[in-house]
């Protein structure tokens, strides 16, 4: 995500009068309420810590002011392990040291929740070693102190992994059968099963399916119409120095920045450019009545 913030941040500071810049934080959990309170006024999240967030379900601090300005991309997620491993399937994870909590990251939480579920397995068939987020999880596993760990597919930890163990590390598949993605979707909503080919990416050894969900960039309720329809307006007009600006930045795309799977309403600033160029539907503005009555607090 500060990848993500950062080339973002410099594709919008220097296409228009709006500066934009990055503050790092531990994990969405931490975002999320300073976004709906306008304490800051931007955070990239996804949607299921969004949805849990907006409706105020535990664990989550309620966070009814938070509002979608743009869907990014779709993240990709594993479990990971040594390649070295024993465990070749999600079947092999029971009774492991999986890294779980994920205080700082509440969403990751959810995620190998769902991950294990396409298996038929629960939290309670592992045994939890406590981390504070992604990094913290694959760096026990660098460690020896876990023996599966997750985080998103490609990314920079996973890198320095594959780089720093002997012989490297390995995603997990997921059950992507019909039944195993019903599964992994009971427990995350809004996750779907994306199928990769061996070499992808670092610790992507065989052709398997991981787990999928959205990427938003948010702002908080209270936030200018003008500056969010501006962001909104350069975001769209972007489109290609966006998708050049690596790693899950290439899926980003005009024809996804509104979806009626959305787990939050989207800003009026936003509504108000993606009514001016059409893509503002009958069925977006049922969906997006149907989400305002479920902020927590009503």
């Amino acid at each position: 995500y500060y990848a993500t913030g950062g080339t973002v941040a410099k594709i919008l500071s220097m296409a228009g009068p709006i500066q934009v810049r990055v503050q790092p934080y531990a994990g969405s959990t931490v975002v999320i309420p300073l976004v709906s309170s306008g304490e800051l006024e931007f955070g990239i999240n996804t949607d299921n810590d969004l949805r849990l967030a907006y409706r105020g379900e535990k664990p989550f601090p309620a966070a009814p002011g938070i509002r979608n300005v743009t869907i990014l991309y779709p993240l990709l997620v594993a479990l990971l392990v040594r390649n070295n491993s024993d465990i070749k399937t999600l079947a092999d994870v029971k009774g492991r040291r999986v890294a779980g909590r994920y205080a700082a990251q509440l969403a990751v939480y959810f995620q190998v929740m769902g991950m294990l579920a396409s298996g038929g397995l629960t939290w309670n068939d592992v045994r939890v070693v406590p981390v504070a987020n992604v990094n913290d999880g694959v760096q026990a596993l660098m460690e020896g102190r876990v023996e599966v760990a997750s985080h998103a597919i490609g990314s920079a930890k996973v890198r320095e992994a594959d780089a720093s163990v002997p012989g490297g590390v390995r995603h997990l598949a997921i059950d992507g059968s019909p039944e195993g993605a019903r599964r992994m979707a009971q427990v995350f909503p809004g996750s779907f099963p994306y199928r990769l080919k061996a070499g992808h990416s670092p610790g992507i050894r065989a052709d398997i399916p991981v787990m999928a969900h959205d990427v938003y960039i948010t702002t908080g309720a209270s936030q200018s119409e003008d500056t969010v329809y501006a962001i909104t307006r350069l975001l769209w007009e972007k489109e290609a120095e966006i998708q050049k600006g690596g790693s899950r930045l290439v899926d980003f795309a005009r024809k996804h920045m509104v979806k009626r799977e959305t787990t939050i309403p989207y800003h009026p600033g936003a509504i108000r450019f993606y009514k001016e160029k059409g893509v503002w539907s009958a069925e977006m503005e049922a969906r997006q009545a149907q989400l305002v009555k479920e902020a927590a607090g009503r």
